[in-house]
Parts: C-alpha cells; sequence; structure tokens
C-alpha cells in the first residue's frame, strides 16, 4: 500500500477513533493529494459536519480544481447539499476567497471557470448576485475583449450569463472607447450575447462608435461592423443610425445597400414615412426606397410615392455620379424593371395613366417612361393625342432627360407599346393589386 494511502487510513481511523469532528484545518492536510477531490466534495455534502468546514471544503475544491471534479459538472457537487439554505449559506462565505482567487493573475482562469460552475449549483437570486458581482469585477478590470486568458469560460459565456445592467456599461464602454484594434475580435467574441440585442445602451455606444468614424482601418473590418448591427436591428438608435446613414451621400454604398435591405426585412410602425422622406434624396437610394413603398404597398404605394415625387431637386444621379441622362436611366433601368410592378400588371397601367398630365414633371416623366413596359394599344391612342394637344414647340422634360421633349419622350413610348404588342406573347403571371 502507498505511503499516503496509509496515511490516509491512520489519519482518517485516528480521527474516527477519537470521536472528533474534522476542522478546516484537518481538511487542509489533504490538500493536492491523489483522491482528495473527491474527499473534499464529500465533506461538502455531509450533514453532520460544521459549516465552517463545508467553507474550507469548498475552497480547497476551487483551489486545485482541474476540471475533473464534480463541481465543473454543472455545480452538481452543490446541488446535491441536502439543505438548500447551508448550501447558499456556504457560497455566500467562499465569496471573498473567489474573489482573490480570480483577481490572481496565475489563478484568474480556473477561478472565472470555477464562479460560473458554482453559480450552477445555486438557484438563489441574491447569491447569484454575489457571484455575478465578481465576474463584473473581472471585466471591469482584467478583461480584455481580444485576450483570451487562462480558463475554459470564454468571454461571450460569462457576459451571456451576466445580467443585462450588470455587464452593458463594460459592453458599451468598449464600443465607445476602446482601442479600434479590439473591435474586430470582440464583435466575434461576443456575437450570441442574447441580451446586446435588446440593450439601448449598447446600441447607442455601437452607433457612436461608428459615427466618430474610430474603425479598424479596411472595408471588410467596417462592413463587419455594419453588419453585425443586424442583431439590434430593431433598437431606436440603431434604425435612426440607419436611416441618417442612408440619407447621406458620404455612407459607403455597401453600407448603404446593408442598412436599407436591413430596414426592409425588420419594418417597424411608421418606417413609411421615412421611406417617403427617402424620395428627396438626391441618390438612386430614393428608387430602393420607392420599391419598398410600392412592394408593400401595391398600386396605392405606387400612386403614393409618384403623388410624393419631389417636383424639384437633382434627380441625375445614376451609377455612382451625376449623368445628363441620369434621371432616364433610372427610370427605364431601376424603377420600371421592379418585379412588384410587373406582379400587379395592369394596375400598374392605370396608375402610370393618371400621372401622364401630372403637373409634376418629375412623376410624369417617369410614368410615361414606365408605361413602354405596361402601356397597351388605349395607352398609345391616350399618349399620341395628349403629345399633340402640347403643340409643336417642344416642352421640356425635367433635368436628367438629356433634354429630349415631353413630346419625343411620349413618341418613344408609343413606339415601344407598338414594339411589344407586336411581339409574341409570352407568358405573364397573374396581374394583383
Amino acid at each position: 500500500m502507498k505511503r499516503w494511502a496509509l496515511v490516509f487510513l491512520l489519519a482518517g481511523s485516528g480521527a474516527a477513533f477519537a470521536g472528533c469532528e474534522p476542522t478546516p484545518d484537518f481538511l487542509e492536510q489533504w490538500a493536492n493529494t491523489p483522491g482528495s477531490e473527491d474527499r473534499f466534495a464529500s465533506y461538502l455534502q455531509d450533514t453532520s459536519v460544521s459549516h465552517e468546514v463545508r467553507v474550507k471544503a469548498l475552497e480547497l475544491l476551487i483551489r486545485q480544481w482541474q476540471y475533473s471534479s464534480a463541481l465543473f459538472n454543472g455545480g452538481q457537487v452543490l446541488l446535491d447539499i441536502p439543505d438548500p439554505a447551508e448550501r447558499d449559506a456556504v457560497i455566500r462565505d467562499v465569496v471573498p476567497f473567489l474573489t482573490e482567487f480570480v483577481r490572481a493573475p496565475e489563478t484568474s482562469g480556473r477561478g472565472r471557470d470555477a464562479v460560473m460552475a458554482v453559480r450552477e449549483g445555486t438557484d438563489n437570486a441574491e447569491v447569484r448576485s454575489q457571484l455575478d458581482t465578481i465576474l463584473v469585477d473581472f471585466i471591469n478590470n482584467q478583461w480584455s475583449p481580444c485576450l483570451q486568458s487562462a480558463g475554459a469560460t470564454s468571454s461571450q459565456s460569462i457576459l451571456s450569463a451576466l445580467p443585462e445592467p450588470m455587464a452593458a456599461p463594460r459592453v458599451a464602454a468598449v464600443f465607445r472607447d476602446g482601442e479600434p484594434s479590439d473591435i474586430a475580435c470582440f464583435i466575434t467574441n461576443i456575437v450570441n450575447v442574447s441580451w446586446l440585442n435588446s440593450s439601448p445602451s449598447v446600441a447607442e455606444a455601437f452607433v457612436s462608435r461608428y459615427t466618430s468614424g474610430n474603425l479598424p482601418q479596411g472595408e471588410q473590418i467596417q462592413f463587419d461592423y455594419v453588419q453585425y448591427s443586424l442583431k439590434m436591428v430593431q433598437q431606436a438608435a440603431v434604425r435612426d443610425w440607419y436611416w441618417t446613414s442612408i440619407a447621406n451621400a458620404e455612407t459607403p454604398p455597401l453600407h448603404r445597400n446593408f442598412m436599407m435591405d436591413a430596414l426592409t426585412q425588420n419594418p417597424q410602425e411608421g418606417d413609411q414615412e421615412r421611406y417617403m422622406a427617402l424620395l428627396s434624396v438626391p441618390l438612386t437610394v430614393r428608387w430602393a426606397a420607392l420599391q419598398t413603398i410600392v412592394e408593400q404597398g401595391g398600386s396605392q404605394g405606387l400612386d403614393a410615392v409618384l403623388n410624393a415625387l419631389p417636383a424639384d431637386g437633382e434627380f441625375r444621379y445614376y451609377g455612382g455620379a451625376l449623368v445628363e441622362d441620369g434621371f432616364k436611366q433610372s427610370a427605364e433601368n431601376i424603377v420600371c424593371s421592379i418585379t412588384k410592378l410587373n406582379e400587379m400588371g395592369d394596375f400598374a397601367r392605370q396608375t402610370f395613366e393618371r400621372h401622364i398630365e401630372d403637373t409634376n414633371l418629375n412623376a410624369r416623366a417617369l410614368s410615361i417612361s414606365c408605361l413602354e413596359r405596361f402601356g397597351n394599344a388605349q395607352t398609345a391612342e391616350r399618349l399620341g393625342l395628349w403629345a399633340q394637344s402640347l403643340g409643336s414647340a417642344p416642352v421640356p422634360t425635367p433635368p436628367g432627360y438629356g433634354g429630349v421633349s415631353f413630346q419625343d419622350l411620349a413618341n418613344e413610348t408609343i413606339a415601344a407599346i407598338a414594339a411589344r404588342l407586336a411581339a409574341p406573347a409570352e407568358g405573364s403571371a397573374p396581374a394583383t393589386p
């Protein structure tokens, strides 16, 4: 028999024969010996030993824990204590030891893991709050967003375990004031922390960081940053940032497109007015806003955007620059190609026809251009009569139509309708309003 085992038997027998209750010092002698973790777990659950012995047993179990003991199994060693009140009292008295254990650099990793395991060993909210205070102390004073120090517990696990009010200030501080080099790994390390999605303070800090321009260099990381905001897309701060950025000519097109898609896929009450406001933005994003309104409102949406289209302003923006016929190209290649218009079929034609004589020249020109695709023989006849009514003097179209007159634009549309009607018939989807 090995010497340590003999000593164990003699010491155990001596204590038993003497009728002595074990003391904290008695437990200390078994530290770091084979089988000691199971022994400490046994003392922890023994109803016959004193509270102080149980506290010492848990401290020793944590101190030499190498992830093989019962403590690692979801705190089961604590859950098996018969008296929940005594269990929670033991945990409370171990909090000071755990606090220092986590603060010490050489044991910080094992300490955090132990705190997380002990948290699983109680359902007492007040006790868990004391343990959470240790974790908050760690993330406030020792944690680096990009450094995964010793231990098995990830930053994501710690932040997920902590309640939002305790952890949000630290996370917000990283977004607002952290080193740019920390941002990339930070958003990767916390991507699945659920409470971040509904934290106003984190959303505001996130937006503040982007708008300050203090991001890591590189298009990809900056786009990754914008993509992460999708998790907070329902937050007011993020949505306001989206709307403002979409209307800003300085916003990278890729970011602007992502934001527009995020808003479209995550609608909220009140979005309609903000889409309408984008119709005044002298960028192609106005056509994305128009498309969204049409897709959501059908013929009523189409009529609404044609009525709301600004009568003046810059419409020449196309392909990233101001082009002499940019408005005409936008009409033909973007607006008139919207899939929803094809689904609307004759309802689209009727709506565009109502705007042939619109006093708003921009709405008029856009409608005539789209009637190339949706007009019928009656449309062509009506356009012909209308063009004749304008007289022989050219009536200019709005800026962005390359200087073509309304008479010529109407004739172009009439010719396109005739060519389309003369072509072999193609299958079409049923019209929907």
